[in-house]
């Protein structure tokens, strides 16, 4: 990444585009939404990502060997104090202060 990267430059475009309002004649379009449908009013159509498909095949030489040795499972959960979030049965706990500011 770096200068002259397209894929950086045509970030920036979208960056510094401005924001459009969502109407019932330019609905907006939102990815992997976490439920179904938008409130009404909101304008906005949820593709999930079951619908997406590749542009371009994937290359033979990228397709892992054994598929299956690189799956992973997670179990996510409501769970813990206060019906908390959780990974796997790890609980998520915000850091006292922020990294970027601790002297050390």
């Amino acid at each position: 990444y770096g200068q002259g990267n397209p894929l950086l430059a045509e970030y920036e475009n979208v960056l510094n585009a401005p924001s459009r309002k969502c109407t019932l004649q330019n609905m907006c379009l939102a990815l992997n939404c976490p439920f179904k449908n938008y409130y009404s009013g909101k304008y906005i159509n949820c593709i999930p990502v079951t619908q997406l498909r590749l542009l371009f095949p994937t290359p033979p030489e990228e397709i892992p060997a054994d598929p299956v040795a690189d799956q992973l499972f997670f179990d996510f959960a409501l769970n813990g104090e206060n019906n908390s979030p959780s990974v796997n049965g790890r609980n998520f706990v915000f850091p006292s202060g922020s990294l970027q500011t601790q002297l050390g």
